[in-house]
């Protein structure tokens, strides 16, 4: 693959058909980082498909397939190598194309959003994960007036319960909960008092 790259490098020089030989040097680059990411050489791949990027959104545009297709590889490589900040960049462009390529918030975009979910639980920011799991939910129901029996918006009800259940959220619900004050604290107390006292008058 890298002697088909070096080829189509040095045609695209000369080739009066540049946007198909650029397709073909995408392919090739999209094949290298496949296989690197097969070895384990992630660092490899999040080149070769960050080039191929580059040159997919110049002649496809940006919610092509093939540039959907990059982005959901370019998110693993980074995810493996544990850039996870990067990796959800990818899974968000790669949702939004993916909208924007359909027409609405599809089966194929649940998928995509599990995995954004996957890396907001790595980050530790599961309320942030529980915040855009809502909102999409919100405009699946009211902008794109999906039924509430449709597949997707029963798909992101079921995940929004599953990551509410998790403990990651429970634990951050505890740690974020309000806390009462000296005055709350007094009338627990004296509450607490009237309370005994009545149990004492029975």
């Amino acid at each position: 693959f890298e002697d088909a790259l070096d080829i189509y490098r040095n045609v695209f020089q000369v080739d009066s058909d540049r946007d198909a030989c650029m397709a073909q040097m995408t392919e090739t680059l999209c094949n290298i980082g496949s296989i690197q990411n097969k070895r384990k050489n992630f660092s490899g791949a999040i080149e070769s498909f960050k080039e191929a990027l580059d040159l997919q959104r110049g002649i496809m545009g940006h919610d092509h397939p093939r540039v959907i297709a990059s982005l959901d590889n370019l998110g693993y490589s980074f995810s493996k190598s544990k850039a996870y900040n990067q990796a959800l960049a990818c899974y968000k462009e790669m949702l939004n194309a993916q909208i924007s390529n359909y027409g609405s918030f599809t089966i194929e975009c649940c998928d995509t959003l599990k995995k954004q979910i996957l890396l907001y639980e790595k980050l530790k920011n599961t309320e942030v994960a529980v915040l855009a799991l809502s909102t999409h939910l919100e405009k699946a129901k009211s902008k794109d007036k999906i039924s509430l029996g449709d597949p997707v918006v029963l798909e992101l009800e079921q995940m929004l319960a599953d990551l509410k259940s998790s403990k990651s959220y429970f634990k951050w619900k505890s740690k974020n909960k309000p806390k009462k004050g000296p005055r709350d604290r007094s009338l627990d107390c004296f509450d607490r008092i009237l309370f005994d006292k009545r149990q004492a008058e029975f």
